[in-house]
């Protein structure tokens, strides 16, 4: 039966799916573990690589925005895009995809809230990744 305060565990579970949905494509991860044979053990393994990679790649392009370095920046954002992609993380692809345009067009202006978004959605990313490799 259901119970009036079951709502609020219901709406949280909801908010958490969402969230998931919008940062990790599922089905990237799904296909990833299959390529891997299924191999849980190694599936954790690239999980933790990329989440042991991402913040100095993160770090970097922090320093070329800082610098004004463009040229950095398209580089660092295009090397972070593409791990990302692996991971079936959308939002840090298509952020990723932003900076590494204004890098591409000799620029970084504008680059900040855009990292801002960035740092912000690699810690949502990071912890369902990391939910994901210790629920299985």
């Amino acid at each position: 039966m259901y119970k009036i305060g079951d709502n609020k565990n219901m709406n949280q579970e909801l908010s958490n799916f969402s969230d998931t949905q919008q940062s990790i494509d599922l089905a990237v991860l799904d296909s990833l573990r299959a390529m891997l044979g299924n191999d849980e053990l190694i599936f954790a393994k690239v999980i933790e690589c990329y989440l042991e990679e991402a913040p100095q790649i993160i770090e970097d392009i922090s320093n070329s925005i800082k610098n004004q370095d463009s040229q950095m920046l398209e580089q660092t954002a295009h090397k972070l895009k593409s791990s990302s992609a692996s991971m079936g993380a959308k939002m840090i692809y298509s952020l990723c995809s932003q900076l590494e345009d204004l890098g591409e067009n000799g620029s970084v202006e504008g680059s900040l809230e855009t990292f801002s978004q960035l740092t912000q959605e690699y810690e949502r990313v990071e912890n369902i990744l990391r939910s994901k490799i210790s629920n299985g």
